[in-house]
Order: structure tokens, then sequence, then C-alpha cells
């Protein structure tokens, strides 16, 4: 095992980067937008019920309330919810549908900000849903409190700002998932590395026990990998290492997931799999990566230690019974599998 370091210990070092990518952007993009909410629509109200228009500043008020609500309940989310999301687009279009209605044109400006405000808290399906139903909320009382060819101008201006805004959010999308992608996998192997082990591990988990299906867990060596760098150099090393990424990203199922952990160590979470399917799946894994020819002249093995998850398996005593079946099964010879008792 690569210095010295077993499944379960490596599970346990820290992390770097682990937070870059991984909360999507409209969690925190809503805690900003229910600030600024509070920073210039709540003083904003408040001026209206000064001059005397009590029931549209008391109802700015408490649409502000309203938005801030939404944001705090949100605020520790790791991925946005629909519903709080949803609310806070409702929130906004009832705000400048109001306002253009007791303001006119001028309240009417308010919806430039309240576009990009939907786009930067709803996912993009929904939001542009959402902008769809402010447009048709809005227009027709924009056509009867203005004249004809400023609601024209401003009908176009603000289908503009969609668009405009629609492009931009999709761009952040991408290259948010491009970065999510970056920090989750191993770029020698394309399997996943270390970043989601522990929390997936505990997900897997708590599905098994909650709908009462097994599941498996197979910790994987590549065989004397440190012979092959030091006599073949590390260029040959890497060309091992990524061949066995493909052969066990091939015999992955959908819902498995695939780890390189450090070195030329693996993870194989397994839901939905019990004691015999585990076995015969790695005999099959282990087939299928002596058969590869990666190295002339010299076949490259794998050892493999299966744990069964019970109901005393913490995510860390999990991983520790599969290293010790790993352990196992290098000590029996190399190129087998060995199950954890």
């Amino acid at each position: 095992m690569t210095a010295g370091l077993t499944v379960h210990q490596r599970m346990l070092r820290p992390t770097t980067g682990t937070s870059i990518g991984e909360t999507d952007f409209r969690v925190q993009t809503t805690q900003y937008i229910a600030l600024a909410v509070l920073l210039f629509v709540a003083p904003f109200g408040l001026y209206n019920v000064i001059i005397g228009r009590t029931v549209f500043g008391t109802t700015l008020f408490a649409l502000t309330v309203a938005m801030l609500a939404i944001a705090w309940r949100c605020r520790n989310a790791a991925r946005v919810r629909l519903l709080p999301s949803l609310g806070m687009a409702v929130t906004l279009v009832s705000g400048t549908v109001l306002a253009t209605v007791e303001l006119r044109a001028i309240g009417w400006l308010w919806c430039y900000p309240a576009i990009m405000a939907i786009y930067c808290i709803v996912p993009e399906r929904w939001a542009n849903a959402t902008n769809l139903l402010m447009l048709g909320a809005s227009v027709p009382v924009l056509l009867q409190v203005t004249e004809p060819e400023f609601a024209s101008r401003a009908i176009v201006t603000l289908l503009v700002t969609s668009l405009f805004s629609a492009i931009l959010i999709r761009v952040i999308s991408v290259q948010q998932l491009d970065l999510r992608r970056a920090v989750t996998t191993d770029f020698l192997t394309g399997c996943l590395n270390r970043v989601d082990l522990e929390r997936m591990m505990e997900a897997t988990a708590l599905r098994a026990r909650t709908t009462g299906e097994p599941a498996s867990l197979l910790a994987l060596d590549i065989d004397h990998f440190k012979r092959i760098n030091d006599q073949l150099g590390h260029a040959a090393g890497d060309r091992v290492l990524r061949h066995v990424g493909e052969v066990l990203r091939d015999h992955r199922r959908a819902g498995e997931h695939v780890f390189r952990i450090g070195g030329e160590e693996f993870l194989w979470l397994m839901p939905a799999t019990d004691e015999r399917e585990a076995c015969a799946r790695a005999d099959a894994i282990r087939t299928a990566v002596a058969a590869i020819g990666t190295l002339p002249g010299r076949t490259v093995t794998i050892s493999i230690g299966g744990a069964i998850l019970d109901d005393e398996d913490t995510g860390e005593r999990w991983a520790r019974r599969a290293d010790e079946a790993l352990y196992e099964a290098k000590g029996g010879g190399r190129d087998r599998f060995a199950l954890a008792a």
C-alpha cells in the first residue's frame, strides 16, 4: 500500500479545496440578494409609508421579510432548494407587478433587477418560466399605465435583459460544472478522487439500512506497482493506472462509484450488491485487468479486499474492514480476492 497508509487512514486525511465548486452558486447569491432587498427595498417601503402610500409601503416590508426568511432557511444548503427559491422568485414578481400598478413607469424599472435576481436564485428552467410569468403579469399593466411607445421599448429592453441574463447564468453553470468535475475527478484515471468519498459512503450506508438492501465495498491495489515504477519508469506506471482505471469504469454499474484514493489504490462503492455478487464481480475485474496487456511481456494484476456493510459499520470501520481484507489477499499471494469476515 502506498506510503504505508491504509484506506481508512486516507479517508481521514484532510483534503484541500473540497469546497470549490461544491456548493451551487445560487445558494450564495440568494443570501446576497436578500441582503440587497433589505438595503434597498425596505427603505423604499419606508419612504412610501412616510409619503402616504401605506398599503404599498407595508407590502414592500412584508416582501422583504419573506425574502429574508427564505434566504435564512436556505443558508446551510449545498444545493438550491426548488420550493424556497421559487418562493423568492414569486415574491420578486409580486413586488414588481405591484410597483408597476402603484408607480406606473417608474415602478416598472424594478423589473430589470428582478429579472437578474431570479436567474441568480432559481434553476435555469424555472427561471425562464418565472420570467415569462413576470412578463405576462406586468406587460398588460404597463400597457395600461404608460404610453404605447414607451411600453413597446420597455418590453423589448426587458426581453433583451432576460436573454443576456440567461446567457450569463448558462455560462456560469457550465463553468461551475466543469470546476466541480475537475475538483472531484482524478485526472489520470478518470475515477473519482477522495473529495466525495466519505459523503457517498455515508449516503450509501444510510440508503442500505433504510431499504434493507445490501451494500459492498471493494478495496483494490495494483500488485508490485512500485516495482513497475522503479524498473520501467513512471510513464509505464501512469499507463498502468490509466488502463486499470478504464477497466474499473467500464465495469461500473449505474449508481456505483469508483475512487482513486492515492497511488495505486482504488475503492469501489457498490450499492445493492450482496456477498455472492461482490465476489463474482471482484473475480471478473481481476481477470479483466490481467487480460489487458498493458505492459509487453508483463502481466499486471490487482488484489482486492471486500467488505459487506453490517449493522456495526461506520464509514471508517467499513473502509478498515475492506482494507484488512485487501491485506489478506496480498498476504495470500496477490492477484486474488479476500472477503472480510
